[in-house]
């Protein structure tokens, strides 16, 4: 996955429609490597963001959905009615998530002036999905893939839901966090679609 990553993002920044200057990464082991892959081959640094890391689920790190469902029914209930404000035992609910990632990207906004990577989990980017979309994490509709040893995990990008909304339109309704977020997001989709430049 690092290495086909770092490969397209190098063949884009050949064709000229990728210039990214630095890589933002979870300190995880898997989104670090996969960051350090494509900041090698980017030839950018790659910085380090503890806000981008996954979500801690505590006691139920590391287990497959079937055994917290079987085996913690009334906690997993509990959870999943409302898993936002909801913490899991002992560790985070993903306003935490959200509070922590929306932090981490205005300090990168703050910072930087052109295109960056971001590298995190699919738990950070469904807790923006949400937010962006101003929906339950319900009516998303939370997709679980499972892995060879049924840990938790997942591929997810985020995208605009129709790109004819652009920022401007509809700034009056998102908060100063919102539109900054959805810009971004707005600006690089369009800007991944677009034909290569002549020069």
């Amino acid at each position: 996955q690092a290495k086909e990553l770092a490969d397209m993002l190098l063949d884009r920044k050949k064709e000229g429609t990728l210039q990214v200057v630095r890589a933002y990464t979870s300190p995880q082991l898997r989104a670090a490597q996969t960051a350090q892959e494509a900041a090698i081959a980017l030839d950018i640094p790659c910085i380090a963001a503890d806000g981008l890391r996954e979500m801690d689920m505590g006691d139920w790190e590391g287990r497959s959905w079937e055994s917290i469902t079987q085996e913690n029914a009334k906690e997993y209930q509990d959870w999943d009615a409302n898993r936002r404000y909801v913490h899991t035992p002992h560790g985070e609910c993903y306003n935490e998530v959200l509070r922590r990632a929306l932090d981490t990207l205005g300090m990168i906004l703050e910072r930087e002036t052109e295109d960056v990577l971001i590298v995190t989990h699919s738990g950070v980017l469904m807790a923006l999905r949400c937010y962006i979309a101003g929906q339950t994490f319900e009516e998303m509709g939370i997709i679980r893939y499972k892995t060879k040893n049924a840990a938790q995990d997942a591929h997810e990008a985020i995208r605009p839901s129709n790109v004819q909304l652009d920022p401007e339109s509809i700034k009056a309704s998102l908060s100063r966090d919102q539109y900054r977020l959805y810009k971004l997001i707005w600006s690089r989709f369009l800007a991944c679609q677009m034909a290569n430049a002549i020069y």
